[in-house]
C-alpha cells in the first residue's frame, strides 16, 4: 500500500480535532459545485473530507471523469423522474375513490349522521303508525 504524502495535508492552527458530521451527499455537492473556483480555501469545506476530495479530484483526471459522470446520471435521473411525472394521466376516479369522498367529514354520508344524530326520539307510542290504527277506529 502506498503511503500517503503528507505534504498536503494540513494543520489546524487552533490545535481543536476536527470534527464535523459524515455527510457524503454534502461533501459530494460541495466538491462539484467548487471544482473550478479558484479562490477556495480548507477552511471553507464543510470537512476535511470534502476538502482531500475536491484536492484529489483537481490533481485526478480520473477521479474527475467520475465525479462528471455521476453528476450526468444525477441529472438524468431528476430530468426523467420529472418527465415521468409530467406525462402520467391524472389518477381516474374509482368506485371506491367515490365511496371515501362520500363518507369524508364534509360528505353527504357525514351531513346525513349529523342530522340523524341531532333528531329527537319519538315517545313511545307515538308513530305514525299508531296513527294510522286511531284514524280506523
Amino acid at each position: 500500500m502506498p503511503a500517503i504524502d503528507e505534504s498536503g495535508l494540513y494543520t489546524r492552527e487552533d490545535g481543536q480535532e476536527y470534527i464535523a458530521a459524515f455527510d457524503g451527499i454534502r461533501d459530494w455537492e460541495w466538491v462539484y459545485e467548487n471544482l473550478r473556483v479558484k479562490n477556495i480555501g480548507i477552511d471553507d469545506a464543510p470537512s476535511s473530507g470534502a476538502w482531500g476530495f475536491l484536492v484529489e479530484c483537481r490533481e485526478n483526471d480520473a477521479l474527475r471523469t467520475l465525479l462528471y459522470r455521476h453528476a450526468l446520471s444525477v441529472v438524468v435521473r431528476q430530468v426523467m423522474r420529472e418527465f415521468t411525472r409530467m406525462t402520467q394521466p391524472a389518477p381516474q376516479k374509482t368506485l371506491l375513490t367515490e365511496e371515501a369522498e362520500k363518507i369524508r367529514p364534509d360528505g353527504p354520508v357525514a351531513e346525513m349522521l349529523r342530522k340523524f344524530g341531532t333528531m329527537k326520539e319519538a315517545p313511545y307510542g307515538d308513530t305514525a303508525e299508531d296513527d294510522d290504527e286511531t284514524e280506523d277506529t
